[in-house]
């Protein structure tokens, strides 16, 4: 495992919650997917980058991880999905979503945006992102969700679901405001 719970906490029963203190939106309500994709290296990885570029240099009391970002997306994306959805609609897309808003700036290396102007001949991080989610997701073939159709959302290639992470007024930009 990739340490964020104990062996205990890691084996949840399918219908368990398991909740998340977030210090921006208190307890954040996680599946049993969530929890397993969250413990992944790819999620884990995130911990380590930070959502704010050299700002903490700027201001050393600011911190944000890519990590804490992911979290924050998912929990906003379901708020809005709740809002748009019946709930029934809602229950047979929500691990899809919930996945797409883990994974999708799971791409992101440290300072990747900064390293953007540089025009570095570089892949850009939504490719990785996409990369990522879909072989994560295949290699855990036991997953009841797509790996392809979780790519496909980060690619924005899902209509309202993609719009949801990435669009005009998305959960992606309204965690980072």
């Amino acid at each position: 495992g990739c340490c964020m719970f104990t062996s205990r906490e890691r084996y949840l029963r399918e219908d368990e919650m398991k909740m998340i203190r977030d210090p921006l939106y208190g307890d954040i309500f996680v599946s049993y997917n969530d929890v397993r994709l969250i413990d992944t290296k790819v999620i884990q990885r995130l911990r380590g980058v930070s959502q704010l570029g050299a700002l903490q240099w700027i201001y050393p009391g600011a911190s944000h991880s890519r990590f804490e970002h992911s979290i924050g997306v998912l929990h906003l994306a379901t708020a809005i999905a709740k809002q748009l959805m019946p709930d029934d609609e809602y229950k047979g897309i929500r691990d899809l979503l919930s996945a797409a808003c883990l994974f999708h700036d799971s791409g992101h290396a440290p300072f990747s945006h900064t390293f953007e102007e540089y025009e570095l001949d570089l892949k850009p991080h939504e490719k990785w992102s996409c990369e990522f989610a879909r072989k994560t997701i295949e290699e855990m073939n036991d997953m009841k969700i797509s790996g392809v159709e979780v790519r496909d959302i980060i690619a924005g290639r899902k209509d309202y679901l993609s719009d949801i992470i990435s669009g005009t007024l998305d959960a992606d930009r309204l965690d980072y405001l």
